[in-house]
């Protein structure tokens, strides 16, 4: 078998669900890769979990489905997923990955392009706070990092054999990163091809909660986040949320509803009939001190208790990006906003941050989730950084 299939790739999956939580982000991984996987593959899933998952991998019917009779860890589980085939390219993933369209394809192409550099292609952009002193720096359209996250990663076989099988501690990653940049490797990123980790350690999901088997914001973790952010916003946030503000100032009229208003909301103070609602209580007593005249309140912006279409223009500023289920915050905006009233939405062009948690945004995918709730959007790039929407209620 591993002869005739020795040019096919072959995504390993290393899976242990021993919680709600953690058999939900396994189903929502699954569900990414079939989706978004347009290529052939072999996939094998190790399974290091109770029976629960195993009922539920096996319903999934992978290529290879090995079940070792204890939990072996991550290193030599994909150790033995690596061993049970012969692909020329080798893709690791955990269970806890929203796969984006191409992924696959998109290292694949890298690694294909780069035959001679030592190269291991993740589609997961790494946190450029925590690596930007490790950063390489760009290869054509692409990104090189020194170090960058074990938990989604795709590499030739020979340089696994190069590099060595991965080792038995619970932290694999950083381990196996030192080990292949020690010997000359780089990791290289696909700005198109993105990945998010939907698990709770070193993510926003800390933050969120299973709800009906749909993920929802966790309101008191979320308040706990947005106040620290909010205290120590710097000066440069606050202006680049600014020229934002500038740039949808000419489709604001009447009264005004800013929903997620942070610390920047029309940070001039101007003439405006407002009012703002965040969780922050820290944003909130900030704004109150630099527009006394506005309507400044403390709340859930997927629930503001505002009266039905009171508004005349409602604001979503890089708001909708930062929620696991954005569908709530865009109902609320549809109910307070007025028959004909105006909804601005604005949302990065590409993830600029860790807490961004959608697919590139692009006039297709505007049209498949705002036009749900709008027809025909009205659609702006803005410094080729943002997307203004400009919806009719």
């Amino acid at each position: 078998m591993a002869d005739s299939t020795v040019d096919i790739p072959s995504v390993v999956l290393i899976s242990w669900a021993p919680s709600e939580y953690r058999m939900a982000l396994l189903k929502y991984t699954v569900e990414s890769l079939r989706k978004t996987t347009e290529i052939p593959y072999i996939f094998v899933v190790i399974d290091n979990g109770p029976t629960e998952q195993t009922n539920y991998l096996n319903s999934i019917e992978p290529d290879i489905h090995i079940l070792p009779q204890k939990n072996i860890g991550v290193g030599a589980a994909r150790n033995m997923g690596a061993a049970v085939t012969n692909s020329k390219y080798i893709a690791f993933i955990d269970n806890d990955i929203q796969l984006c369209d191409g992924w696959l394809s998109h290292c694949i192409s890298l690694l294909e392009r780069y035959e001679d550099r030592k190269l291991i292609a993740t589609p997961m952009k790494s946190s450029p706070l925590r690596f930007k002193k490790n950063l390489v720096g760009p290869l054509d359209e692409n990104f090189l990092y020194r170090r960058a996250s074990g938990c989604c990663l795709v590499m030739r076989r020979r340089d696994y054999y190069a590099i060595g099988e991965w080792t038995k501690k619970n932290l694999v990653g950083g381990d196996y990163c030192k080990r292949a940049v020690a010997m000359g490797y780089s990791y290289i990123w696909y700005p198109t091809g993105t990945a998010r980790h939907k698990g709770r350690v070193a993510s926003y999901h800390y933050r969120d909660a299973l709800v009906n088997g749909v993920w929802r914001q966790q309101p008191d973790k979320q308040k706990k986040y947005w106040d620290r952010l909010w205290s120590r916003c710097s000066a440069g946030n606050i202006r680049k949320h600014q020229i934002l503000y500038d740039l949808i100032k000419p489709h604001m009229t009447g009264k005004i509803a800013d929903l997620g208003c942070g610390v920047t909301s029309l940070y001039d103070g101007g003439n405006h009939d407002i009012t703002g609602v965040d969780i922050s209580e820290i944003s909130i007593a900030k704004m109150k001190a630099k527009c006394p005249t506005g309507n400044w309140l403390v709340g859930d912006i997927t629930d503001t208790k505002l009266p039905d279409n009171s508004f005349d223009t409602t604001l979503l500023v890089s708001v909708i990006e930062h929620f696991p289920d954005y569908t709530l915050v865009l109902k609320e905006a549809k109910r307070i906003t007025k028959k004909n009233g105006a909804v601005v939405i604005v949302v990065p062009v590409k993830h600029f941050d860790k807490d961004h948690r959608h697919p590139i945004w692009n006039e297709e995918t505007i049209e498949k989730t705002i036009g749900t709730f709008w027809p025909r959007p009205e659609c702006l790039k803005a410094h080729n950084k943002w997307w203004i929407i400009k919806v009719t209620n």
